[in-house]
C-alpha cells in the first residue's frame, strides 16, 4: 500500500470517529431538547451537530484522482476492499439521514409536541 493511501485511511479513521461522536452528541442533544421541550423552539444546536457530523463524514474509500495500478500485487483485492468501503461509507449517510428524522420530526412528535 501506497504511503498515500495509508495517510489517507489515517485520516479518514480520525473522521469517522470524530462525525460518529458528533453524531452520538447530536442524538443525545436531540432527545434531550425534545424531553425539555426546547428543541421546537430552538433547533439550532442538534442541527449544527447534524450537519456537522455529516460534513466529517468521509465521502469516498479512495483520495481523489488515485489510480490503482493493476500490475502491483493484490490489486484486485485492494479494489473489491475499497468498492465494500464505499458501499459501506454510503449506507452510514443514509443512516444519518434516517436517524436525523427520526431524531428531529418522530420523537418530538412520540412526545407530543408537534415539530412544525
Amino acid at each position: 500500500m501506497s504511503e498515500e493511501l495509508k495517510r489517507f485511511d489515517h485520516v479518514m479513521r480520525w473522521r469517522v470517529r470524530l462525525s460518529a461522536v458528533g453524531y452520538a452528541l447530536f442524538v443525545a442533544v436531540g432527545v434531550a431538547g425534545s424531553w425539555a421541550g426546547w428543541l421546537q423552539e430552538n433547533p439550532t444546536p442538534a442541527v449544527v451537530l447534524l450537519v456537522g457530523s455529516f460534513l466529517a463524514w468521509p465521502q469516498r474509500a479512495l483520495p481523489r484522482y488515485y489510480k490503482i495500478d493493476d500490475e502491483v500485487a493484490g490489486a484486485v483485492q485492494l479494489r473489491e476492499e475499497r468498492a465494500q468501503r464505499d458501499r459501506r461509507l454510503r449506507a452510514v449517510r443514509g443512516l444519518y439521514f434516517l436517524g436525523a428524522v427520526v431524531v428531529l420530526l418522530v420523537v418530538p412528535w412520540a412526545m407530543g409536541s408537534s415539530p412544525v
